[in-house]
């Protein structure tokens, strides 16, 4: 039903026919390559002191709150697929595990019919004591990333230019390697910030670095916004970034910093979820961050509420009910670490580097609202 070099085939049609599909040379390339992601991703983890854990998919409450969640009949009783495993990675913190990891399916029941969203994907989920700051996790996360994706540079070279060439879509034009991040001789290096070091620097939007060895650009929600409006792609700040406010921080960070990788953080507190930390300073903004890689986010997280008080409360008013997460809110009862993680979508990862046009391309028997077979 589908010759193996057809590009003419649509993307439907191959995935009806996944198990021919899954024989062409341009899925070998993006399999080998995701697998050598998720390889890499584990090892780094591993080496800096993380400890791989599995946590339940089937839970008794919906672990984000909101109603994008998948219902089950569990003996009787309402279930649900686990949004996250957020709050199983926050009590095994809570256990004296200082650093966790987990390499796991996440389940979306959200109705977005898009190029990047699935409704089963694959997170690459981390959870850490911090001892001083948030930027701890920041710079955990960004040394993660730079590491899969520099790794896979050099492990996946012919891979890489195969799943470019082959693809269905038509060929991937080569996007070079992940730009190195404010060269010491880039013209706003001296004014951009160092978290490192505590310098905030003089760039207009509040740009920062938190190691100048690292790929990666921070800039705060709210001058992220200020960039958008002075650059023309929005009339005024929004709540929260759509898909095509996302593109655009991509490009304009491009132009004006070279960079490939932005951090994003100080979301506000209406668009995160209840168990994220506000920050001291402004209670309408949170210890939140996103990562985007070429104008699309790959990853969320945040400094997590460790006040078992506050947390009981910030629950209810998001309509959790209490009496099903229990044991998650008894966790913080007898001394109660600060801590952070983040969630980085493995598909979405790997779609992204390699250029394709659609996070199917990167699974294996993707699932999305009009999918549920093969």
């Amino acid at each position: 039903p589908l010759p193996l070099d057809d590009r003419t085939a649509k993307l439907d049609t191959r995935l009806n026919q996944r198990t021919f599909d899954l024989r062409s040379a341009f899925n070998d390339a993006v399999f080998e390559v995701s697998s050598e992601m998720t390889r890499a991703y584990r090892d780094h983890m591993a080496r800096h002191g993380f400890r791989e854990i599995h946590t339940p998919k089937m839970l008794p409450t919906p672990s984000e709150g909101g109603a994008s969640v998948f219902k089950l009949d569990y003996f009787g009783r309402e279930a649900y697929l686990a949004q996250s495993p957020q709050l199983y990675k926050q009590m095994c913190v809570m256990g004296d595990m200082p650093r966790v990891f987990e390499v796991g399916q996440v389940f979306r029941a959200e109705n977005s019919n898009t190029h990047r969203h699935l409704t089963e994907f694959v997170g690459l989920d981390a959870e850490m004591v911090i001892d001083r700051s948030y930027h701890e996790v920041l710079d955990v996360l960004e040394a993660a990333v730079t590491h899969v994706l520099t790794h896979t540079e050099v492990a996946c070279a012919e891979a890489v230019r195969r799943a470019r060439q082959l693809c269905p879509a038509g060929p991937v034009e080569d996007p070079g390697p992940i730009v190195p991040a404010m060269l010491d001789d880039h013209p706003l290096r001296s004014v951009v910030g160092c978290d490192a070091d505590g310098t905030a620097g003089s760039d207009l939007y509040g740009a920062r670095v938190g190691s100048a060895r690292l790929p990666v650009l921070r800039i705060a929600f709210d001058g992220a916004m200020r960039l958008l409006v002075d650059s023309g792609d929005i009339d005024a700040p929004a709540d929260d970034f759509n898909t095509a406010m996302e593109k655009a921080l991509g490009v304009r960070v491009k132009d004006r910093y070279g960079v490939d990788l932005v951090l994003c953080d100080a979301y506000p507190s209406t668009v995160r979820p209840f168990y994220t930390q506000r920050d001291p300073a402004d209670d309408t903004r949170t210890l939140s961050y996103d990562l985007l890689l070429r104008g699309q986010e790959i990853c969320s997280g945040a400094q997590r509420l460790h006040d078992m008080g506050l947390l009981a409360e910030r629950a209810e008013a998001a309509g959790v009910t209490l009496a099903n997460i229990r044991p998650y809110i008894d966790a913080f009862a007898y001394g109660a670490w600060p801590h952070g993680g983040f969630g980085i979508g493995q598909q979405r990862l790997v779609m992204l580097y390699l250029g394709l046009p659609d996070v199917r391309y990167a699974s294996f028997f993707p699932r999305d609202p009009a999918r549920i077979s093969p």
